[in-house]
């Protein structure tokens, strides 16, 4: 599957290496855009008791709450990919999207 799209779509068959490859790059976007909005926040914690001049708990509860959002989004994202390529894994192996216990 060409481009972005085939992260996201569940159409279609993902071979082995496919299947690495996507959660791999996954898994890798998840940790660096994590890293990213956590770096963020430790920012904005400090930017604001500096300017505040003291450390305040709501200083701590506005910052854990602002970043909690694009923490969600993250890991919304990363779910969303790697539920599609292992749906489409799965669609290659000819069985169906579940767990079969016999």
């Amino acid at each position: 599957m060409p481009g972005l799209r085939g992260y996201f779509s569940f159409q279609g068959r993902a071979s082995r290496k496919e299947f690495w490859v996507q959660s791999f790059a996954a898994m890798l976007l998840f940790g660096v855009v994590g890293f990213f909005v956590m770096a963020l926040m430790m920012v904005a914690h400090a930017l604001m008791t500096v300017i505040a001049g003291h450390d305040d708990p709501t200083i701590d509860n506005a910052v854990g709450f602002g970043g909690i959002p694009f923490l969600l989004a993250d890991f919304g994202v990363y779910g969303w990919v790697l539920i599609a390529v292992a749906t489409r894994r799965r669609h290659d192996l000819d069985k169906p999207f579940g767990f079969e216990f016999f």
